[in-house]
């Protein structure tokens, strides 16, 4: 198999016809990556995008000079993938709707935050995520395969219309702000969970939630400005509830709060008009 050096500026471009693309490095013996040179592809209707597992870079402005390209899918099969932002902007480089990992894949890797993110495909053989899908607001439903113990701070925050979330047994913890202004109204936090990140689920549409019994630790506003919190279980392992930790649930009725726990923060229940 030849091996491309080098892409240069606009070498596809205007190219309407041109819907694939393998982002690949460049020699067998190089690790950099040389594919994709600023507009390679500009005005070329890219739809699909691959970066296979020899590849870590979607670089900037490979596809527009000007602006995020929206893409039907990209399919991921390296651990580490970075895509860079424009100059000066916040936007990255491409936009997909459908993002596939690649069976073998055990690091979900990549910046997606603001992006036309309808569908996630993790694979069987995950085990971290420390991709971020920020602010993707066409993302309604999020599955987590088994096997998973890691995901990202601020992994989903801010995907307000992301109702369905399925967390695996072998997770280990809820990172801070993961679930942060999201549309989730109940969620089944695993067992296997022992502590609730800082805003983890703040700010979120939760009207139901079970808290497992091993879990230890409740974060600084984890639950914060959950208004249609209602009810919430504390279980006897909890040793701490961290500041402002249920903060403005304003329809959360009862609670109880066991022996175990030895620290409640500051303003950790209150602007809970309803609590008794």
């Amino acid at each position: 198999m030849g091996y491309v050096s080098a892409v240069f500026t606009r070498a596809f471009a205007k190219c309407p016809q041109l819907t694939n693309v393998v982002v690949s490095r460049g020699t067998p013996d190089d690790n950099a990556v040389l594919f994709g040179a600023e507009e390679a592809f500009e005005d070329s209707h890219i739809k699909n995008v691959e970066v296979p597992s020899d590849a870590s870079l979607i670089p900037n402005r490979l596809f527009s000079p000007r602006s995020m390209v929206t893409v039907d899918t990209l399919t991921i099969a390296t651990n580490k993938l970075t895509i860079e932002c424009y100059e000066d902007e916040q936007w990255r480089t491409i936009s997909p709707k459908y993002i596939r990992y690649a069976y073998g894949v055990t690091d979900a890797t990549g910046h997606f935050e603001s992006s036309n993110l309808c569908t996630i495909d993790f694979p069987e053989s995950l085990i971290y995520v420390h991709a971020t899908f920020t602010d993707c607001d066409s993302l309604e439903s999020v599955t987590l395969p088994d096997g998973v113990i890691y995901i990202d701070s601020k992994v989903f925050k801010d995907c307000e219309n992301l109702t369905d979330v399925h967390l695996p047994a072998s997770l280990r913890a809820i990172p801070d702000d993961a679930f942060n202004k999201t549309a989730i109204q109940h969620i089944d936090i695993p067992d296997g969970v022992r502590a609730i990140g800082d805003g983890a689920f703040a700010n979120s549409a939760l009207n139901d939630v079970t808290l497992p019994k091993g879990i230890t630790a409740i974060g600084n506003s984890a639950f914060s400005g959950c208004s249609s919190l209602e009810r919430i279980n504390i279980p006897e392992s909890v040793t701490t509830i961290g500041e402002e930790a249920f903060y403005r649930c304003s329809s959360l009725e009862s609670l109880s709060i066991p022996e175990s726990v030895t620290s409640v923060g500051a303003d950790a229940f209150s602007m809970c008009p309803l609590l008794i």
